[in-house]
């Protein structure tokens, strides 16, 4: 097998992180009871061949869908909600166990600190999971994921409608062509600058000319020129 074929083949294993509704998550807790709240290393369906990390794991249960939610170590970013309706809990090693939904693309691993922290977390989401619901409470769930559904498509067409007034704003601009210039233009550009240096040097020899003449002038003129007579009163 290929490099390439491997980095796929890990990939379709590995999967796409999925999008959280942020307000759905916000409004289903805010209607639901939290049940266990507890710090577990979790590794998910797409870190699958990743060492697992701290994840602040939170149980809430409500009459129409318990699930769980996977916070970051802060507890304050969520990484996955799982809904627990039909999923699996299946104990595996002395302080783990996972959940796995019912075509079984989606595993989640957990490993507590001890034998009965892990035994109170597989009871508790065994009781959940395994809750008869109202039908009430099946159409909640089947409206719940269909709205995900509409949310998730009105958001990528509000992406692709901007991506279009993007394109569009850039080819109606009026694109602006440079012309070269050609060593004529500077010529013409440059001919008042030389007409003004020819017409100084034309100046030149005369102005010379007079400031000579101005010089011996002042040198034949006798000293009593320089001097006012005063008439006598």
């Amino acid at each position: 097998m290929s490099l390439l074929e491997k980095l796929f083949h890990l990939r379709g294993l590995t999967g796409n992180r999925p999008t959280i509704d942020q307000h759905g998550l916000f409004t289903s807790i805010q209607m639901s009871k939290k049940l266990l709240s507890e710090k577990l290393a979790v590794k998910e369906p797409w870190r699958l061949n990743k060492k697992p990390h701290q994840c602040k794991v939170c149980l809430y249960t409500n009459d129409s869908s318990p699930f769980l939610v996977c916070y970051n170590s802060s507890g304050h970013r969520p990484r996955a909600r799982i809904e627990l309706y039909g999923t699996k809990v299946v104990t595996c090693g002395d302080n783990s166990f996972k959940l796995c939904n019912e075509e079984g693309s989606e595993v989640y691993f957990f490993q507590t600190d001890g034998r009965s922290k892990r035994d109170e977390w597989v009871r508790s989401l065994k009781e959940q999971c395994e809750r008869e619901l109202s039908p009430d409470g099946e159409e909640s769930v089947r409206l719940s994921k269909k709205i995900m559904e509409v949310r998730q498509r009105v958001k990528s067409q509000k992406i692709m409608a901007e991506l279009e007034k993007n394109n569009n704003n850039t080819s109606s601009k009026p694109h602006k062509t440079l012309l070269p210039v050609t060593p004529e233009d500077g010529r013409q550009r440059s001919v008042p600058h030389l007409k003004k240096n020819a017409r100084l040097a034309k100046r030149r020899p005369h102005i010379e000319k007079a400031k000579k003449e101005a010089a011996l002038a002042t040198k034949s003129l006798p000293l009593s020129e320089y001097f006012v007579s005063v008439p006598d009163s």
